[in-house]
């Protein structure tokens, strides 16, 4: 690793004040409570590693950067109270703001009232030596617009003579189901589906459009449990349909699915097999018109030891026969370490991946029957950003030599959003990714 340290830039405000914030401990060591917004300052507790902080009004102090291994952490001093009532500083560089719900903005993984991000980069180039830099071309990727509860509604695309066009829009009802997705091209409606909800917000109806004609419909069914019980869809230029219809156990894991096809024929039975922990085991296809059973897939779960554990996967083709071998290994806490995949009922390693992931660190190591194909380690903060990649050789001789470094540094808004991201090839800049959000 290269000793110089490269910083993360971030822009703060001296004193800021937001709501409610949740707060991870990411520090494996903890994180340590003091009387003053300062590392020199007396400490007065300590926060766990995974413990979340709940801050009622988060009041940022002074911005300051804390050294790290071979790193710089930037990041500002909050006041927190323990449970224990024990008041103090934390330093925010080793936390990270837990992301509530299960829409766009979550799974984006952007924090505060945000309306839209546009994202672009430019690329740098070098003519003849490392002072020769010069800006290369804007090139812009996307722009999506959120509404207030953070669910997508637009989605724009850039060409490349970089025009934006409207790839999709969205609706939603006062409860943030999705009632109309329309897909859009060179300007004209190419499809569009439309969502229909019961009282206990379960979908009931699904259509699809092409243009303003009707083309395809679906159809769900639930019990007093919301398991869906039977799924209907049929063409509407053909008005036929094919159906399902499922049961249930009484852990609502489901253990048959009844398939009849377009003639309202009953043509094929689905059975689940699960163990006592409601895992599944097996999944197998009856046949009503060929009177055959055979198997679809199979699980297989495994304790090893240190509380790591592996899940086998055994997938089968259309005669019965193994197809496919999947095996995944995970750690004590429930990271996956190791994925190996072998094809055609070979006993060839297809594809395999080796996960260590300690720390803020992660070594990745990726095989083939030949053996080693990539092998990468990756540098994180404490709220997730990527500081550093190294390549290294896979040649057995130069295994453990590098091959290439990249670094990334950053600068947050006050919403803690990255909006700007460097990265650099050793000490050079090779490009910078752009992040323009707007806020409601």
């Amino acid at each position: 690793m290269m000793k110089t340290i490269f910083f993360i830039l971030m822009l703060f405000l001296s004193s800021h004040f937001f709501a409610q914030v949740r707060y991870v401990v990411n520090a494996e060591s903890g994180l340590i409570i003091r009387k003053k917004p300062t590392s020199k300052s007396e400490k007065t507790g300590k926060f766990n590693y995974k413990d979340t902080i709940v801050v009622k009004k988060e009041i940022r102090k002074r911005a300051d950067t804390i050294q790290d291994n071979k790193f710089t952490i930037p990041g500002y001093w909050i006041q927190v109270k323990t449970k224990e009532n024990v008041k103090g500083y934390v330093f925010e560089g080793f936390i990270k703001k837990r992301i509530e719900g299960n829409n766009k903005r979550a799974k984006l993984k952007l924090y505060g009232p945000v309306k839209s991000i546009t994202k672009y980069n430019i690329i740098y180039h070098y003519k003849k030596s490392k002072d020769s830099l010069y800006e290369g071309k804007t090139d812009y990727e996307e722009k999506i617009i959120l509404d207030k509860n953070g669910n997508l509604l637009e989605r724009y695309s850039y060409h490349w003579d970089n025009k934006i066009y409207l790839d999709y829009t969205r609706k939603y009802d006062a409860n943030n189901h999705l009632l109309e997705h329309t897909n859009m091209l060179k300007g004209e409606i190419s499809t569009r589906e439309t969502y229909v909800y019961n009282k206990e917000g379960l979908l009931i109806e699904r259509n699809k459009f092409y243009g303003d004609k009707p083309y395809y419909k679906w159809m769900y069914t639930y019990d007093e449990k919301g398991n869906t019980i039977e799924e209907e869809d049929y063409y509407y230029d053909k008005m036929r349909s094919k159906r399902w219809k499922m049961s249930f156990d009484e852990n609502n894991n489901k253990t048959l699915s009844k398939f009849y096809n377009y003639n309202e024929q009953h043509k094929l039975n689905f059975h689940y097999l699960y163990d006592s922990k409601k895992r599944i085991l097996k999944r197998t296809e009856e046949n009503l018109f060929t009177k055959k059973t055979i198997p679809i897939e199979e699980f297989k779960y495994q304790n090893l030891s240190n509380n790591n554990r592996q899940v086998i996967r055994l997938e089968y083709n259309n005669e019965g026969k193994l197809k496919d071998k999947f095996i995944r290994r995970y750690d004590s806490i429930g990271n996956m370490t190791e994925y190996l995949e072998y094809k055609e009922g070979s006993i060839d390693l297809y594809y395999g991946l080796k996960r260590t992931i300690k720390g803020n660190n992660k070594m990745v190591k990726r095989y083939d029957k030949n053996g080693l194909t990539d092998k990468d380690e990756y540098v994180y903060d404490y709220k997730g950003n990527l500081l550093m990649h190294q390549d290294f050789y896979t040649s057995e001789e130069r295994k453990n030599d590098i091959y290439n470094t990249t670094f990334y540094t950053y600068i947050f808004d006050k919403y803690s959003n990255w909006i700007v991201k460097k990265e650099f090839r050793g000490k050079l800049l090779k490009k910078v990714y752009y992040r323009d959000l707007k806020y409601y």
